[in-house]
């Protein structure tokens, strides 16, 4: 462990000038999309088990890994929980939060429905003082000791959706509570307040049968000025199979393949740096693995790729049928 572990850290939060990295990044936002807005408890009539692993700027020593792993489901025609967990790791920092989400959902006229979700978010932030070198002998920032804040918040969302479109707003981090290092307070380092604009939807090729456009777009943006937009293109064969490109605004460009079954989806995505970072790493990796779980009843206000019911996919019993 050496003074390059520390500048690692540094150059992991400064990446985020368009977006700071208290908020973890991720590619696979239109296959986990609890995790951006807790609206979306509970819009399948199935259980979603989504799983995202992320390893970031691979090449780097200690470059920032991602995991996310959610799960959701209704409890009725208008009601949903939700429960998402992610840990980040960058340097000599490591974050984690659980959130517990709430939604409510309303049909807005016949193919249309409503929802609004509240979600309670735990988090752990811990830097691991003890592992830093700093090569000048005693340093009193750097003590020896490792450091950790806890801090309570809360997600709000609100979204839209129909058989073809997902769309959603929502605001991360309402309280903005503070960080608080060594018993100390520390007003500078507070969660910083972030809002997310969601849109995801379906676009069948009438003239090219069984093929469809899938365009996704995610915006996270602060009350500071502070910017990203993430767009991803996917082209889908049989609502089955799909790849597509992604582009991240002056970060990364990329591809991405996978398949959706009814029972078992699989996904990956590969990301090219365009920044200056970009010379000391061979690029981005991430995994989507989900599973969905039956359910005995289904909810009447489960719009959301209402095309993948039963009736829309072939027979058979195997977890990677269409």
């Amino acid at each position: 462990m050496s003074l390059r572990k520390i500048i690692i850290s540094c150059i992991s939060v400064i990446s985020g000038v368009a977006m700071a990295q208290q908020s973890p990044l991720y590619s696979s936002y239109a296959s986990s999309e609890l995790s951006i807005n807790p609206s979306f408890s509970g819009i399948y009539d199935y259980i979603p088990v989504q799983l995202v692993h992320r390893t970031q700027w691979s090449g780097m020593d200690e470059s920032p890994s991602t995991t996310t792993l959610s799960a959701h489901t209704a409890i009725d025609d208008n009601n949903g929980v939700g429960l998402v967990f992610q840990s980040d790791e960058y340097g000599l920092i490591e974050q984690s939060f659980t959130t517990l989400s709430y939604a409510y959902r309303t049909p807005v006229g016949l193919d249309y429905n409503m929802a609004f979700g509240l979600g309670v978010k735990l988090g752990q932030l811990t830097f691991r003082n003890s592992e830093a070198q700093t090569h000048m002998g005693y340093d009193p920032v750097f003590n020896g000791q490792d450091q950790s804040s806890f801090n309570v918040d809360f997600n709000f969302g609100w979204s839209i959706f129909s058989d073809d479109l997902l769309a959603g707003f929502s605001i991360d981090n309402l309280i903005e509570s503070d960080l608080k290092l060594s018993n100390e307070d520390v007003k500078s380092n507070a969660i910083e307040r972030e809002y997310k604009v969601f849109g995801h939807y379906y676009l069948e090729l009438r003239n090219l049968y069984d093929f469809a456009l899938e365009p996704a777009m995610l915006v996270r943006f602060t009350e500071k000025g502070q910017f990203q937009t993430d767009v991803n293109v996917n082209l889908v064969y049989q609502d089955f199979v799909y790849a597509g490109l992604m582009y991240r605004l002056q970060d990364a460009v990329g591809m991405n393949v996978g398949f959706r079954g009814r029972k078992f989806s699989f996904g990956y995505v590969y990301e090219y740096g365009t920044s200056d970072l970009s010379d000391y790493n061979s690029g981005s990796h991430e995994f989507f693995v989900g599973i969905n779980l039956e359910k005995t009843r289904s909810s009447q206000n489960n719009r959301w790729y209402d095309r993948h019911k039963t009736g829309d996919w072939s027979e058979g019993s195997g977890i990677f049928v269409r």
